[in-house]
């Protein structure tokens, strides 16, 4: 498990959004936002609630974890360049992933972190900009170092594995590593 999670998922996630990019070719009311986001919130929900309850075989676990931002991501692409929809779908991933969170309820942290990122990205964010090229490559740096920002603060800070504090400070360790590279020569080179 540990990384392997997010490299596990994208082989599925990548099938799983052909299907529904055919699905809603063949039928293009389904993806109207009025129907996907309530019914991703809803999903989500229930989702996260039976998978927090059962015990399903680890490498089974890996792609069942990561089933809401399958979900949510089908609600953003519903809501196309909409900010009003994007905006509401973010909101809702927000407010469900702070209400299970509160419940008890793993697996909240694509719902409160990662699904009102994107959305606000998505509203807000011009294509092809110089800001956008500077976000994409700190993304890749941020995905390039984080195993071993996280790998190195497990051993050396008192954050739990899973904890949204580990994930934040993960992330912000890695940002700021992936800034400093991405200015020096051998940044350029690697991302």
């Amino acid at each position: 498990e540990g990384t392997m999670g997010p490299l596990w998922f994208l082989p599925f996630a990548f099938a799983a959004s052909l299907s529904l990019l055919a699905l809603r070719r063949r039928v293009p009311g389904i993806a109207t936002p009025r129907l996907v986001l309530p019914l991703a919130t809803a999903g989500s929900a229930l989702w996260l609630v039976i998978l927090d309850r059962s015990d399903p075989a680890p490498g089974i676990a890996v792609f069942l974890a990561y089933e809401p931002a399958l979900f949510f991501g089908v609600a953003l692409a519903g809501a196309a360049a909409s900010p009003v929809w994007l905006g509401l779908s973010g909101a809702a991933a927000l407010g469900l992933g702070l209400i299970l969170r509160a419940w008890g309820t793993g697996g909240t942290e694509q719902l409160v972190l990662s699904v009102p990122l994107l959305a606000a990205a998505l509203a807000f964010g011009p294509p092809g900009t110089r800001a956008t090229r500077a976000a994409a490559d700190l993304s890749m740096a941020v995905y390039l170092l984080h195993v071993a920002v996280l790998a190195v603060m497990l051993r050396t800070m008192p954050f739990p594995l899973g904890s949204m504090e580990l994930g934040a400070a993960g992330f912000a360790v890695s940002a700021l590593l992936g800034r400093a590279l991405l200015r020096s020569g051998l940044g350029r080179l690697v991302f």
